[in-house]
């Protein structure tokens, strides 16, 4: 027994005449009647009785319409299913955290898109906890964030590894330093990247570790306002450097940290366990020469 010989079942029975279900399935009267009386010998039960009105459900066909229906049913949705799963297949949507676009090789994400197509490639710029939690919801294919990334959540590639800065106003004797060590803050007053950032937790991790307890006069989502509240109120800022970034502010100085005493350190990173497709793959192999 067939689809097409339940499909063709179906049509019979809502119209009750060879000839009508004959012209809506696009079919011979002849080729449709060779089609059930093949379904009634496969069966071995007669499905509709004949009359010279057109032809009647027999209880056995009675019995079995309901569930040839839902069947019909069933396939028509496991069909459409099947079509948006690999609609979405040529579609790949990234999480970004922010700050990474700005660490991107000018036209890096034209180059991607161009190897990727004809799949289409979306990128979101989110937070570092959000990238994370969408990656492990479905919502995004993949996600470029900050370490430490959790190895039982995630599968990761390691990207990148550069210092983190202190940006500091240059009336401060600390803005002459070629380097700054966390000890050299102690007394300062901060302005960070808000908790929903991972540099957040990393700096105060680090602060504690040096045995004090960092001043953090206020947080921000948005990082250019830690350029302004460095140059108006005298804080000192923690950021990373972002090569691509426009931001021209005289008067305030990027200080590295030690990169092993504080790294920015980027990775790519996928649901764990979830079998990646040619164009994750081309992802993660392409992705780290993207960086700057």
């Amino acid at each position: 027994m067939t689809f097409q010989e339940l499909e063709y079942f179906l049509k019979l029975c809502e119209e009750k005449n060879f000839s009508a279900a004959a012209r809506k399935l696009f079919i011979t009267q002849q080729g449709l009647s060779k089609s059930i009386k093949n379904l009634e010998r496969e069966l071995a039960i007669p499905l509709f009785s004949r009359n010279h009105h057109g032809v009647e459900l027999t209880r056995y066909g009675q019995e079995l319409y309901p569930l040839a229906l839902e069947f019909q049913q069933l396939h028509h949705r496991l069909e459409q299913c099947v079509a948006r799963l690999q609609s979405q297949r040529q579609q790949l949507h990234g999480g970004v955290a922010m700050g990474v676009l700005l660490a991107l090789r000018p036209r890096a994400l034209e180059s991607l898109r161009e190897a990727l197509s004809p799949c289409q490639l979306t990128l979101s710029e989110t937070t570092d906890f959000a990238c994370e939690q969408a990656v492990e919801d479905g919502d995004f294919d993949f996600g470029v964030t900050v370490a430490p990334v959790d190895p039982d959540r995630f599968d990761q590639l390691p990207l990148v590894r550069r210092p983190m800065y202190a940006v500091i106003r240059q009336d401060n004797p600390l803005a002459s330093l070629p380097t700054i060590r966390f000890q050299q803050l102690a007394g300062e007053r901060f302005i960070l990247a808000s908790d929903q950032f991972k540099s957040y937790y990393n700096f105060l991790e680090r602060c504690r570790a040096q045995g004090f307890e960092p001043q953090i006069s206020t947080t921000t989502m948005d990082m250019t306002v830690i350029y302004d509240r460095v140059l108006r109120n005298g804080w000192v800022g923690i950021s990373a450097d972002m090569p691509n970034s426009p931001l021209d502010y005289p008067g305030v100085s990027l200080v590295p940290f030690p990169i092993e005493e504080f790294p920015w350190q980027l990775s790519l990173i996928f649901l764990k366990g979830r079998p990646l497709s040619p164009q994750d793959l081309l992802v993660r192999d392409t992705f780290s020469r993207l960086l700057l």
